[in-house]
């Protein structure tokens, strides 16, 4: 009788954290971005388009092994944030939806909105 266990990629927070940091900045094409008129925007109106951009890198890139990641999400419901957490760092959460047309749009639920 053998057990296997299957190969995994054990990682911290900070890890990951620093992972995407170097990835993003490696793979992030400022202009990919921008719409078309951007070069007739104002720093307000580009700023405004750039404050909600997105950026996705795939974790498959990280690891030849499936990644495991121990932590704990939490929820601090007076500032509406969310953190992923372990004992080395915390990371900044956005829940978001994908509709069937691969569209992703954020999952916030609030009297303000």
């Amino acid at each position: 009788f053998c057990v296997w266990w299957p190969s995994v990629a054990l990682w911290s927070v900070r890890q990951l954290s620093d992972w995407m940091r170097h990835e993003v900045w490696a793979s992030l094409s400022l202009k990919s971005l921008l719409p078309p008129s951007a070069a007739h925007m104002t720093a307000l109106e580009l700023n405004a388009v750039l404050s909600w951009s997105v950026h996705e890198v795939p974790l498959t890139d990280a690891s030849l092994e499936p990644l495991l990641l121990v932590g704990v999400l939490e929820l601090d419901s007076t500032r509406a944030t969310m953190q992923l957490r372990d004992q080395t760092h915390a990371l900044d959460c956005l829940c978001v939806t994908t509709d069937q047309s691969g569209a992703r749009t954020t999952h916030i639920n609030t009297a303000w909105q």
